[in-house]
């Protein structure tokens, strides 16, 4: 979803989205190489074929709308010949929606995120909530990377409250940028304890920490969070599945 977030975004954000696509797209390219055939399944159309195939028509139409470039056809051109191979299969090209539609629907969805992203302390609250997410459900070098990234995005968050001098983002009382970050309060603890990772250390980010316990024990928030051992059930349970679903996908393409 890299390249959908690059189609939204401007400047830096949109530059780290495309290194991350092109990142991803590298390996794709890799095990089309190797496999030396028309389709992930060889010869014919295949899972994996099916599961990526969005690449095939979705990409170009976000590449369009966000004037960049991913599936560079000279950098990928196994890549762009599997797009060519997948687009125009039998089975696929009659049940591909018309392109002009697609642009419309994309540029219209894209607007709706940008102005949803206006201000750039809740594209910071975007980009922690996606990486400190996929960071629980991944292993290795994936894990450190989307932690990086995670405290990456929550050093922007700290210069924001050291900034703002005050117990919240609204000052003395809870304000909006309050509600939409008030997860990590409690689910972020959560997180690190099933993920056996830090992300939140206290003695790097301690106008966070003190916000966090501000937060939480706000006496409008505090009888109103989730009992911890359900929490930690469900977010095992979730971490586990999505967890499989990647790895799944990752072996298709790394095998």
């Amino acid at each position: 979803m890299s390249a959908c977030w690059a189609m939204c975004t401007e400047g830096e954000d949109k530059e780290a989205y495309l290194k991350e696509a092109v990142e991803c797209l590298e390996k794709i390219e890799q095990e089309l190489i190797k496999g030396k055939s028309k389709f992930f399944g060889g010869e014919s159309i295949g899972y994996l074929d099916i599961a990526i195939g969005w690449i095939s028509y979705w990409l170009p139409v976000w590449e369009e709308i966000g004037s960049m470039t991913i599936g560079d056809p000279i950098q990928f051109p196994a890549t762009a010949g599997w797009i060519e191979n997948f687009r125009n299969h039998s089975v696929v090209k009659d049940k591909l929606p018309p392109r002009d539609k697609m642009v419309i629907y994309f540029q219209s969805l894209s607007k709706e995120i940008v102005a949803r992203m206006a201000s750039a302390k809740e594209m910071y609250v975007i980009r922690f909530w996606i990486n400190a997410w996929t960071a629980l459900c991944t292993e290795g070098e994936d894990r450190e990377m989307h932690i990086k990234q995670a405290v990456e995005s929550l050093e922007k968050i700290e210069q924001e409250l050291i900034r703002g001098k005050s117990k919240f983002f609204g000052g003395e009382s809870i304000g909006y940028l309050d509600i939409a970050l008030g997860w990590i309060s409690y689910w972020l603890p959560n997180w690190e304890e099933i993920g056996s990772m830090t992300i939140l250390d206290p003695t790097r980010f301690p106008a966070t920490a003190g916000w966090t316990e501000n937060f939480r024990n706000h006496p409008v928030v505090k009888d109103k969070l989730p009992p911890r051992d359900k929490m930690s059930v469900y977010n095992q349970w979730q971490s586990k599945e999505i967890g499989a679903q990647m790895a799944f996908v990752d072996y298709q393409i790394l095998k």
